[in-house]
This record gives C-alpha cells, structure tokens and sequence, in this order.
C-alpha cells in the first residue's frame, strides 16, 4: 500500500512534514474513526495533538501504540491528544488490533491513503507533533522504542508551550 503513495504535490503542505524540526502547518485532514464519529485534526486546535501513523500488518506500530496509550494516560490532563490513524485496507482490521492492545486512544481509519499522502508516510510508524496553534514540529519516521526518550522531551516541551 505504502509503496502506491505518491509524493505530495502540495509544497506547502510538504514543508510542513519534513524530517526533523518544521513549523509549519499541519494538513488538515477528517477520518472516520473505529468509534464511529469522524474526527478532525483542527478540533484539537488549543491542545498538543500527535498524530500517528501505522498498520495492524506493522510490528514495531502495533509495539509504539501500547507506549502512545501510556503517554496520552500520562499527560492528557496537561493537553497531549493522541490520534491514530491506521493504513489498513478495512477499519475492521483496525478496530480489532486497537481492541487487542486495550487503545483508548481514537483509532481514524485512511483505507484510500489520502492523509497519509498528505503526509508523505513512506516509513511506518510516522510520528509528528502538531503543536497548540496547529503547526507541525516535528517528524519522525520509523520510531523506535529507543527514540522514546527524546519524544517525551519533545512532548514536554510542547506542552509547556
């Protein structure tokens, strides 16, 4: 699936998701979520929103959304709002790894890979940080348990904001 994403043609929007530190802002996008209501990323304009990028076929994802659970438990109080958004083909597949690894965290399902085009997804999973204006700040392509440490730094220095 990933490999059929094409570049985005939108510069704007590209800048906006380069690797490492950006502030630009981020593409808005509104998703189905497994819940059932549609979700859009400027509702959560005011608050930190990370976004996160994977699939049920992905191991290291499904490993990083049991870590993205306790980090949105840890400082949901403090404005950190997590939103998943799954590559799958069907949301079914989805809802079912959410439902395996206890997510309360809301699970968008882009079956047709549009946001994930907008985003230019090539590695999963891709983290990036949308700050309290609504600008993306940050990337992270492939992250890694070991990377963890510097995500939560990064968390907190967001919210701090």
């Amino acid at each position: 699936m990933l490999a059929v994403i094409a570049p985005c043609l939108l510069h704007l929007q590209a800048s906006a998701v380069d690797d490492g530190a950006v502030e630009a802002a981020a593409p808005d996008f509104v998703l189905k979520s497994t819940a059932g209501p549609n979700l859009r990323l400027s509702e959560f304009r005011g608050e930190v929103a990370v976004v996160v990028f994977w699939a049920s076929w992905c191991g290291e994802c499904r490993a990083q959304l049991q870590q993205f659970e306790e980090l949105h438990q840890a400082y949901g109080d403090s404005g950190l709002r997590m939103l998943t958004v799954s590559l799958d083909a069907r949301i079914e597949q989805a809802a079912d790894t959410a439902a395996a690894l206890g997510l309360s965290i809301p699970v968008l399902h882009d079956a047709r890979g549009e946001v994930a085009e907008l985003y230019e997804v090539d590695d999963l999973p891709l983290v990036v940080y949308v700050d309290r204006d609504g600008d993306a700040r940050e990337r992270l392509e492939g992250y890694t348990r070991a990377e963890r440490e510097r995500f939560v730094e990064s968390l907190r220095v967001l919210l701090r904001e």
